[in-house]
Protein backbone atom coordinates (compact mmCIF):
# COMPACT_ATOMS: atom_id res chain seq x y z
CA UNK A 1 0.00 0.00 0.00
CA UNK A 2 2.59 2.00 0.75
CA UNK A 3 4.47 1.59 -2.46
CA UNK A 4 1.29 2.77 -4.47
CA UNK A 5 0.87 5.42 -2.25
CA UNK A 6 4.22 6.60 -3.05
CA UNK A 7 4.01 5.57 -7.07
CA UNK A 8 0.91 7.86 -6.80
CA UNK A 9 2.69 10.78 -5.17
CA UNK A 10 6.11 10.34 -7.66
CA UNK A 11 3.14 10.99 -10.31
CA UNK A 12 0.99 13.47 -9.11
CA UNK A 13 4.34 15.41 -8.61
CA UNK A 14 5.48 15.00 -12.03
CA UNK A 15 2.05 15.80 -14.12
CA UNK A 16 2.33 19.00 -11.89
CA UNK A 17 5.76 19.69 -12.19
CA UNK A 18 5.36 19.16 -16.54
CA UNK A 19 2.05 21.82 -16.01
CA UNK A 20 4.05 24.41 -14.28
CA UNK A 21 6.57 23.76 -17.00
CA UNK A 22 3.97 24.83 -19.57
CA UNK A 23 2.61 27.78 -17.70
CA UNK A 24 6.33 29.29 -17.12
CA UNK A 25 6.80 28.40 -20.86
CA UNK A 26 3.53 30.91 -21.52
CA UNK A 27 4.82 33.78 -18.98
CA UNK A 28 7.97 33.52 -21.90
CA UNK A 29 6.10 33.62 -24.62
CA UNK A 30 3.89 36.55 -23.12
CA UNK A 31 7.46 37.90 -22.55
CA UNK A 32 8.74 37.75 -25.99
CA UNK A 33 5.75 37.73 -28.25
CA UNK A 34 3.93 41.24 -27.07
CA UNK A 35 4.78 44.44 -27.67
CA UNK A 36 2.94 47.07 -25.53
CA UNK A 37 1.79 50.43 -26.23
CA UNK A 38 2.32 53.06 -23.40
CA UNK A 39 1.46 56.74 -23.44
CA UNK A 40 1.71 58.71 -20.35
CA UNK A 41 0.15 61.84 -20.15
CA UNK A 42 2.01 65.04 -18.03
CA UNK A 43 -0.94 65.60 -15.93
CA UNK A 44 -4.50 64.60 -15.31
CA UNK A 45 -5.98 67.99 -16.05
CA UNK A 46 -8.39 67.82 -18.85
CA UNK A 47 -6.38 69.52 -21.08
CA UNK A 48 -3.52 67.23 -20.64
CA UNK A 49 -5.45 64.11 -21.07
CA UNK A 50 -6.93 65.49 -24.79
CA UNK A 51 -3.22 66.09 -25.56
CA UNK A 52 -2.47 62.32 -24.64
CA UNK A 53 -4.63 61.11 -26.57
CA UNK A 54 -4.05 63.32 -29.40
CA UNK A 55 -0.90 61.90 -29.30
CA UNK A 56 -1.59 58.35 -29.28
CA UNK A 57 -4.04 58.68 -32.25
CA UNK A 58 -0.88 60.04 -34.31
CA UNK A 59 1.34 57.14 -33.25
CA UNK A 60 -1.16 54.89 -33.86
CA UNK A 61 -2.07 56.23 -37.46
CA UNK A 62 1.40 55.77 -37.98
CA UNK A 63 1.98 52.51 -36.71
CA UNK A 64 -0.91 50.32 -36.62
CA UNK A 65 -0.60 48.95 -40.69
CA UNK A 66 2.90 48.87 -40.65
CA UNK A 67 2.82 46.38 -37.20
CA UNK A 68 0.10 44.38 -38.74
CA UNK A 69 2.15 43.67 -41.55
CA UNK A 70 5.50 42.84 -39.07
CA UNK A 71 5.82 38.90 -39.32
CA UNK A 72 7.24 38.39 -35.95
CA UNK A 73 7.72 40.45 -32.48
CA UNK A 74 11.62 40.85 -32.93
CA UNK A 75 10.85 42.16 -36.27
CA UNK A 76 8.06 44.60 -34.86
CA UNK A 77 10.87 45.79 -32.18
CA UNK A 78 13.19 46.23 -34.61
CA UNK A 79 11.24 48.52 -36.76
CA UNK A 80 9.99 50.80 -33.64
CA UNK A 81 14.22 50.96 -32.75
CA UNK A 82 14.77 52.25 -36.26
CA UNK A 83 11.79 55.03 -36.42
CA UNK A 84 12.16 56.39 -32.64
CA UNK A 85 13.77 59.95 -34.11
CA UNK A 86 10.75 59.68 -36.85
CA UNK A 87 8.03 58.75 -34.12
CA UNK A 88 8.95 61.50 -31.99
CA UNK A 89 8.83 63.70 -34.80
CA UNK A 90 5.45 62.96 -34.96
CA UNK A 91 4.73 63.01 -31.59
CA UNK A 92 6.68 66.37 -31.39
CA UNK A 93 4.05 67.75 -33.99
CA UNK A 94 0.96 67.05 -32.13
CA UNK A 95 2.40 69.03 -29.21
CA UNK A 96 3.08 72.31 -31.85
CA UNK A 97 -0.52 72.13 -33.17
CA UNK A 98 -1.68 72.04 -30.03
CA UNK A 99 0.32 74.92 -28.60
CA UNK A 100 1.76 72.98 -25.94
CA UNK A 101 5.78 73.60 -24.36
CA UNK A 102 5.77 69.89 -23.51
CA UNK A 103 9.03 67.95 -24.45
CA UNK A 104 8.19 64.13 -25.46
CA UNK A 105 10.39 60.96 -24.63
CA UNK A 106 9.70 58.15 -26.69
CA UNK A 107 11.62 54.96 -26.00
CA UNK A 108 11.56 51.12 -26.14
CA UNK A 109 11.93 49.26 -22.83
CA UNK A 110 10.80 46.88 -20.70
CA UNK A 111 8.55 47.90 -18.08
CA UNK A 112 6.31 46.20 -15.22
CA UNK A 113 3.16 45.98 -15.66
CA UNK A 114 -0.40 44.98 -12.96
CA UNK A 115 -2.22 42.53 -14.48
CA UNK A 116 -4.84 45.11 -16.93
CA UNK A 117 -8.16 43.98 -18.33
CA UNK A 118 -8.89 45.18 -22.22
CA UNK A 119 -11.36 44.27 -24.44
CA UNK A 120 -12.22 40.43 -24.66
CA UNK A 121 -9.02 40.16 -22.55
CA UNK A 122 -6.76 39.85 -19.73
CA UNK A 123 -3.17 40.40 -19.75
CA UNK A 124 -1.09 38.98 -16.32
CA UNK A 125 1.16 41.15 -14.07
CA UNK A 126 4.93 41.18 -15.62
CA UNK A 127 7.69 42.69 -17.32
CA UNK A 128 7.10 43.39 -20.98
CA UNK A 129 8.31 44.99 -24.07
CA UNK A 130 7.31 48.43 -24.41
CA UNK A 131 6.95 51.79 -26.65
CA UNK A 132 6.75 54.10 -23.93
CA UNK A 133 5.78 57.67 -24.93
CA UNK A 134 5.72 60.29 -21.61
CA UNK A 135 5.37 63.42 -22.32
CA UNK A 136 6.19 66.14 -20.20
CA UNK A 137 6.69 65.39 -16.44
CA UNK A 138 4.98 61.77 -17.12
CA UNK A 139 2.87 62.56 -13.95
CA UNK A 140 -0.88 61.79 -15.17
CA UNK A 141 -2.79 58.84 -16.18
CA UNK A 142 -1.43 56.43 -18.73
CA UNK A 143 -3.19 54.69 -22.05
CA UNK A 144 -1.95 51.71 -23.29
CA UNK A 145 -2.45 49.12 -25.81
CA UNK A 146 -0.99 45.55 -27.47
CA UNK A 147 0.81 47.20 -29.92
CA UNK A 148 1.92 43.40 -31.15
CA UNK A 149 0.59 41.49 -31.92
CA UNK A 150 -3.44 42.81 -32.57
CA UNK A 151 -5.35 40.49 -30.45
CA UNK A 152 -8.88 40.94 -31.56
CA UNK A 153 -11.46 40.35 -28.85
CA UNK A 154 -13.48 38.05 -30.88
CA UNK A 155 -11.01 35.93 -31.91
CA UNK A 156 -9.09 35.59 -28.62
CA UNK A 157 -12.14 34.31 -26.73
CA UNK A 158 -12.44 31.24 -29.77
CA UNK A 159 -11.60 28.15 -28.54
CA UNK A 160 -10.20 26.56 -32.14
CA UNK A 161 -6.39 26.31 -31.84
CA UNK A 162 -5.80 27.88 -35.24
CA UNK A 163 -7.20 31.10 -34.46
CA UNK A 164 -5.15 30.91 -31.17
CA UNK A 165 -2.19 30.39 -33.28
CA UNK A 166 -3.12 33.26 -35.65
CA UNK A 167 -3.00 35.14 -32.73
CA UNK A 168 0.63 34.15 -31.81
CA UNK A 169 0.38 32.47 -28.72
CA UNK A 170 -0.13 28.73 -28.01
CA UNK A 171 -4.07 27.56 -27.32
CA UNK A 172 -3.56 27.45 -23.42
CA UNK A 173 -1.86 31.07 -23.13
CA UNK A 174 -4.71 32.51 -25.27
CA UNK A 175 -7.45 30.62 -23.46
CA UNK A 176 -6.08 32.00 -20.18
CA UNK A 177 -5.89 35.52 -20.99
CA UNK A 178 -9.75 35.02 -22.79
CA UNK A 179 -10.66 34.10 -18.79
CA UNK A 180 -12.07 30.79 -19.90
CA UNK A 181 -12.98 28.60 -16.90
CA UNK A 182 -10.67 25.96 -17.83
CA UNK A 183 -7.41 28.13 -17.86
CA UNK A 184 -8.68 30.41 -14.79
CA UNK A 185 -5.82 28.67 -12.64
CA UNK A 186 -3.70 29.05 -14.95
CA UNK A 187 -4.56 32.80 -15.82
CA UNK A 188 -3.75 33.09 -11.80
CA UNK A 189 -0.26 31.14 -12.08
CA UNK A 190 0.83 33.35 -14.87
CA UNK A 191 -0.34 36.65 -12.77
CA UNK A 192 1.71 35.29 -9.64
CA UNK A 193 4.77 34.60 -12.07
CA UNK A 194 4.57 38.41 -13.04
CA UNK A 195 3.97 39.58 -9.87
CA UNK A 196 7.50 37.40 -8.84
CA UNK A 197 8.79 39.28 -12.22
CA UNK A 198 8.31 42.18 -11.63
CA UNK A 199 9.39 42.46 -7.94
CA UNK A 200 12.71 40.71 -8.99
CA UNK A 201 13.36 43.32 -11.66
CA UNK A 202 12.44 46.81 -9.82
CA UNK A 203 14.92 45.13 -7.22
CA UNK A 204 17.64 44.55 -9.53
CA UNK A 205 17.02 48.14 -10.91
CA UNK A 206 17.24 49.49 -7.13
CA UNK A 207 20.39 47.44 -6.53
Amino acid sequence: MKKILKFACFCTLMVSMVWLGTVIAGRKELHDEIIRFHVVANSDSEEDQALKLKVRDALVQELESVMAQMPTAEEAKAYILDNLEKLKEIANEVLVREGSDKAVEISMEEECFNARQAEGYTLPAGVYESLRVTIGNGKGHNWWCVMFPEIAADAIAEEESDVAAGAGFSQETAGALAGEEKYQIRFWVLDALGWLQNWIYNLNRVG
